[in-house]
């Protein structure tokens, strides 16, 4: 059998290739082995950045579930505030309503009382002055000699009922 000297050269190829890339390859291998050790350390820094983080964000999560019960306590309180406001308002408004109900109750009562009052010496006066211009007739009739016992008629009694009225 004979080799082909294009086979014996891609053999001859491929053994320098292998022999050159012994000395290579164990400069690739420092190379990467010193660049690892270094990017190991970054590696680790990362970590344990992000361990850090971690630990930051539990943490602010927590305070945010605090601050969140805070407010939440603090607008209950400011609830019970408005609302114990609005009542002693509320109160307090119809109170004064009341009040003032009162007041001008007992002013129209007043008035009307008053009023009454007026009427009875209105009609005490115009039956005073009734029963004084019947006496004067009356006086005056006896005067003339109209006099005696002498019955009413009831022509005579409708007009002093008038009169009266």
């Amino acid at each position: 059998m004979t080799m082909s000297t294009h086979l014996i050269v891609d053999l001859a190829f491929c053994v320098g290739f292998a022999l050159a890339f012994n000395p290579a390859s164990k400069f690739v291998r420092r190379f990467l082995s010193k660049h690892s050790d270094s990017v190991g350390g970054v590696v680790e820094k990362s970590a344990d950045l992000e361990r850090e983080l971690e630990l930051m964000l539990h943490d602010i999560s927590k305070k945010e579930h605090e601050v969140d019960s805070a407010v939440a306590e603090m607008l209950r309180k400011s609830e019970e505030q408005y609302r114990a406001i609005v009542q002693n308002g509320k109160k307090e408004i119809e109170e004064m309503l009341e009040a003032q109900i009162n007041l001008a109750t007992e002013r129209v009562a007043f008035e009307v009382d008053n009023f009454v009052k007026s009427l009875r010496l209105a009609a005490v006066d115009a039956a005073s002055g009734a029963a004084r211009s019947l006496l004067r007739e009356e006086l005056e009739g006896k005067e003339r000699g109209d006099g005696g016992d002498v019955a009413p008629s009831p022509e005579h009694d409708d007009d002093i009922a008038k009169k009266l009225h």
